[in-house]
């Protein structure tokens, strides 16, 4: 039998001859068998067998045989691509032979790919060393075993090749380690560059480059740049406004700049009538504009395919698609002429206030001529009309066609009544109280505290103002918003009564903003409450800001009240109070003109009338007096649409319009004070009327006294006021003056 011929590493080589005889090792005792790949079962050729006398090597399939005598040995198996194992080997002189196969686990490299730039993991990568082949998980982790002397390349979509090469993942290798770490960075394959205008030279912004899977879109200045590209492809660049261009070839480059040339759209425009050109006309398509010069003509960037939006002032918007060719577009002339006229006499309503709202920018407010009409040259700029005019009710009008529109005009009176603050939180009681409106033809109106005598307001307001003074009614009351809606099932028209200056909360919680006495304290009035400061700006911006608010919420009107300077506690106190600026004849005045402007402009464009209360004895002084608190009818009356005096005759004073007591006179306080009011200004005049009792009892007849001596005045309504809301139903009976005789007539005051 042949001896099997084995070499020893180190120079020591064991030969045994193979002309021994058959029987030179039988009684030799040896170990023999294969070493294995413990994962694949596969031989590992030329393994190394290390004993104490020597090393040996299996042959290509893995077998060894080992002549070693009795006794006990440490065997160690290794391979370089294999973890060495120890394996203890014990022969007797009985056991001649002794089978042992070996299972070396392999060695591995477990790599990590990430992106050199994001440092995330990259998955999905090829990666190949030697023969092994694997790709990276989610994690971008992939594990390979040892291929010796060999590098590695890792390819994956949308990076560059690396390579890492034998010496360098040698020197890596953990000695005899089962597992050895290793990462590696891989570069994103990338094309950068600039999309330029070729007429212009400008980079293109807003340009979309698509390259294989990866699309971007060029900056303001029109760079790019596109990232984790394929090696190879076609690079496509569209833009809204330039012709197309030609796919351009991608073979890997880092930079490209890239030159678009634009749509141009030459039009001209013509009046549809005439035929002549018409310049500044306006085109639009997208987000590029152009305006035609004197001969009607503009050039502009359009991409055939585009629609272009066509307006110009006294003209129909028009819209024409660009072809590719010269575009010639007609527009047709547009005007619209309201003709106003009073429903009830059909005679045209002159000077009337209209206010026109365009589909895009703030409203506009125009007057009708003496005609009764209103030329909207550019009718179709505009979705409506407001025909606010006081003494007629409003009229909303669409605007759907040109041409002429007429529009009648109801006259309107409010006659009503006043609900407090306090009545919101009883709703079943504000409904008895609209139900009394709506049941009696004469009443058509209620005045609403939204704002009252305690500061309070009835809706929690979005001003910050009003958010950080807490002001909103915090106890369970009848919204507005349902208000509104019970008083526009009834028809009943709806004021909203504001307190202005008197305002304690506010300031209680910005005490700068407040009146206050020359040891500063705040100014506290006959209730104890406190005023704010007319003269400083950041009140005045308050209140009106509230006031469109509730304009914009619906109210009919919108009522001010106490919009003066405070009268209580006698004129030594008066006279010390301290404000912004000094309190004197001339700057409380101007001051009230000032903010009767302000508010009047906030409040013009809005659906809401303006009104104003002022004290009674108010439109008897002279023009050079203002009861020491601001009020004259010539600083307020001109901003407002309705002046409200109070006329309660109880608070005339003795000797006032020549009489002793003037609450024995209610009619006569009531129609002199209404006419002296119309003489003074323009301004229609609605006055209060009193229905309580102080000193003289104000039963029905007076009530009616009041109510008569307003109404052969001319006054343009009148509005009852109770503090309590409680009225004398007789008051608006059909036909009230039949349950009195003898009341007066205007023939017995003049």
């Amino acid at each position: 039998m042949l001896c099997r011929r084995w070499r020893m590493w180190g120079g020591l080589v064991l030969v045994l001859s193979l002309s021994l005889l058959a029987g030179c090792a039988a009684f030799t005792p040896k170990v023999t068998g294969r070493v294995l790949d413990a994962e694949t079962g596969e031989p590992v050729a030329a393994a190394e067998i290390r004993t104490a006398n020597g090393v040996y090597e299996a042959d290509e399939k893995g077998r060894y045989v080992l002549y070693l005598g009795r006794g006990n040995y440490d065997l160690t198996f290794a391979s370089p691509a294999h973890v060495a194992q120890k394996v203890a080997i014990s022969l007797t002189g009985t056991q001649l032979l002794k089978r042992e196969n070996v299972s070396l686990q392999p060695r591995l490299l477990v790599l990590t790919i990430h992106d050199a730039e994001s440092q995330e993991p990259v998955a999905g990568a090829t990666v190949q060393w030697g023969v092994e082949v694997a790709v990276t998980d989610a994690q971008g982790v992939a594990s390979l075993r040892l291929a010796v002397d060999q590098p590695l390349s890792i390819v994956a979509d949308g990076y560059r090749e690396t390579m890492v090469d034998a010496a360098q993942l040698a020197t890596a290798l953990a000695a005899g380690a089962e597992a050895t770490a290793f990462a590696v960075a891989v570069t994103p394959r990338t094309l950068t560059g600039r999309v330029f205008d070729a007429v212009s030279g400008e980079g293109v912004a807003g340009a979309t480059l698509t390259l294989g899977s990866q699309t971007v879109t060029s900056d303001a200045q029109g760079a790019y740049r596109l990232a984790h590209l394929p090696a190879t492809g076609e690079l496509t660049v569209t833009a809204a406004g330039y012709r197309d261009t030609a796919p351009l070839p991608y073979a890997g480059e880092e930079q490209a700049d890239i030159t678009l040339q634009p749509w141009l759209a030459p039009i001209t425009v013509l009046d549809a009538a005439s035929g002549e050109p018409v310049p500044e006309v306006v085109i639009v398509a997208g987000s590029s504009q152009a305006i035609t010069d004197a001969q009607g003509v503009a050039q502009m960037r359009a991409e055939p395919g585009a629609t272009l939006g066509v307006s110009a002032e006294g003209y129909h918007e028009a819209t024409a698609e660009f072809t590719g060719e010269p575009l010639t577009v007609r527009i047709e002339p547009s005007r619209l002429v309201v003709v106003l006229t009073d429903s009830a006499t059909q005679a045209p309503l002159a000077s009337a206030r209209v206010i026109a709202y365009p589909s895009d920018g703030e409203p506009e407010v125009l007057y009708s001529d003496e005609r009764g009409r209103v030329d909207l040259p550019d009718a179709l700029r505009y979705e409506r009309l407001l025909v606010k005019q006081p003494g007629y009710k409003a009229v909303d009008v669409p605007i759907e066609r040109i041409g002429r529109l007429d529009v009648p005009v109801t006259p309107f009176e409010a006659h009503g009544i006043y609900i407090p603050f306090g009545l919101l939180s009883l709703p079943d009681y504000v409904e008895d109280l609209l139900d009394l409106v709506a049941e009696n033809e004469d009443l058509n109106m209620v005045t609403v505290d939204v704002k009252g005598d305690w500061a309070y307001l009835a809706w929690e307001s979005t001003n910050p103002v009003a958010q950080e003074v807490g002001n909103y009614w915090p106890e369970e009351h009848l919204a507005l918003d349902k208000l509104l809606e019970m008083c526009a099932e009834r028809d009943i028209y709806v004021v909203a009564r504001m307190v202005i200056f008197k305002d304690t909360l506010l300031a209680e919680k910005k005490p700068e903003w407040a009146v206050k006495q020359a040891n500063g304290s705040l100014y506290a009035d006959g209730e104890g409450l406190h005023w704010v400061d007319p003269f400083r700006q950041d009140v005045r911006d308050y209140m009106i800001s509230l006031a469109v608010e509730i304009a914009d919420m619906g109210f009919d009107e919108v009522q001010f009240d106490y919009v003066r300077f405070p009268s209580d506690g006698g004129t030594a106190m008066i006279k010390g109070l301290e404000y912004e600026k000094e309190a004197v004849f001339d700057n409380r005045t101007a001051l009230m003109a000032e903010f009767f402007t302000q508010a009047s402009e906030a409040l013009e464009t809005t659906g809401a009338f303006f009104s104003a209360d002022i004290f009674g004895l108010a439109v008897w002084m002279d023009p050079d007096r203002d009861l020491g608190i601001g009020q004259r009818v010539q600083d307020i009356a001109p901003y407002v649409d309705y002046l409200c005096p109070m006329l309660y005759p109880q608070t005339f004073g003795s000797g006032n319009l020549g009489y002793d007591n003037p609450q024995l006179y209610p009619y006569e306080v009531v129609y002199r004070s209404v006419r002296k009011a119309k003489t003074l200004n323009g301004t229609l005049v609605r006055p209060w009327l009193q229905h309580y009792s102080i000193g003289v009892s104000y039963d029905l007849r007076e009530l009616l006294a009041q109510r008569k001596g307003a109404e052969d005045a001319g006054a343009a309504g009148w509005t009852f006021w109770n503090a309590g809301g409680k009225y004398n139903r007789d008051l608006f009976a059909p036909d009230p003056y039949a349950q009195v005789t003898d009341l007066p007539t205007p023939d017995d005051v003049e």
